[in-house]
């Protein structure tokens, strides 16, 4: 059997596509920039989460590509009030510097899963771990909780929510100077509502990174990413949550004319539909059927490794990422999707 694909290989793959520059580019005309809405800084990696209209992230890269060291890892939490166009940016908190990490909001609070933290310093080789970190921001206390901790550090992972149910897919491990990474080919569970529950594992049918995610009713949606063979996927891998039965959805459109179109993509639900915002800058939406994709949007600029939500109107929140071009990106992108 082929080993699994090295993690120099991988980073090489992905460098050769992206001109490492961090300038602060991408503001769009079509799309609303309202003063303020800016990031802090270009970012790309990055957890996101909306509630209560309010737009939170957290960590992310702010170096060039590949360069993973301390200095270019953010362990920053953001928030950033949609309420009002003069709103700006706090910082409510520092904690572990990592970038893949991901959020999601449950119950009131801001849930942070996994990541991917670089030990060494920039003139150093690499010494990069995935996180098995799960913690929750308490808002009354300000601070994070620690909750229980996954099996084992997940980096370059999805997390969706269903009912009080957390899932944790794709991914890899990455345990420090070691060339080879341990690549997944379960998906986590963990029961919300109990405080007592502990991790369940379900067999996954792919083996991916750097895929996008999200849920409809009994529906989870993961999207495209790259295999353990460098292969960008095209592949809409649906799992119901009730039978517990995987199947297949229609493929991310026209990745011929873009072959890493569905690398690094984004996706949300809203109104139990699922949105998917990829490289080409175009948003689809997955039909109630979930076997056919259509367009809705675009954006000014199109992006990867960038995050999408929604506010409380119904918008496209599409928050950071790079392109090829380009760079890192520091601006959001706010579109009324046309359905």
């Amino acid at each position: 059997m082929r080993p699994r694909t090295c993690i120099n290989i991988v980073a090489a793959c992905f460098a050769s596509i992206l001109i490492a520059t961090t300038a602060n580019h991408g503001r769009s005309e079509s799309s609303v920039q309202p003063s303020g809405r800016e990031l802090p800084y270009p970012v790309t990696s990055f957890g996101s989460a909306i509630h209560d209209n309010q737009l939170y992230i957290y960590g992310g890269h702010r170096g060039k590509p590949h360069k993973y060291h301390v200095e270019s890892t953010s362990g920053e939490f953001l928030c950033l009030s949609l309420k009002s166009s003069d709103s700006e940016w706090q910082v409510l908190s520092t904690d572990t510097a990592s970038q893949g990490t991901r959020l999601t909001a449950w119950n009131g609070r801001i849930l942070r899963v996994g990541g991917m933290q670089p030990r060494n310093r920039p003139e150093e080789d690499w010494d990069i771990y995935s996180l098995d970190e799960f913690k929750a921001w308490d808002p009354v206390k300000a601070e994070w909780e620690s909750l229980r901790s996954m099996p084992k550090g997940r980096s370059s992972h999805e997390i969706v929510i269903s009912g009080d149910t957390l899932y944790v897919a794709g991914g890899w491990n990455l345990t420090g100077d070691s060339e080879e990474a341990e690549w997944f080919t379960t998906m986590y569970s963990i029961n919300l509502s109990d405080s007592e529950a502990s991790w369940q594992e379900h067999p996954q049918p792919f083996t991916k990174r750097a895929i996008a995610a999200a849920a409809s009713a009994d529906s989870l949606v993961f999207i495209g990413g790259m295999d353990d063979y460098d292969n960008v996927s095209d592949t809409v891998d649906i799992y119901n949550v009730r039978t517990g039965e995987w199947t297949k959805g229609p493929s991310v459109p026209d990745v011929k004319s873009n072959r890493m179109k569905s690398f690094g993509a984004a996706a949300a639900s809203r109104d139990g539909k699922i949105y998917l915002s990829d490289h080409s800058g175009k948003i689809y939406t997955l039909n109630e059927t979930m076997d056919k994709w259509s367009e809705v949007g675009e954006l000014a600029s199109p992006r990867f490794f960038h995050r999408v939500e929604f506010d409380s109107s119904g918008r496209a929140v599409v928050v950071g990422g790079a392109s090829r071009s380009l760079g890192q990106f520091n601006t959001i992108e706010f579109l009324a999707l046309t359905e």
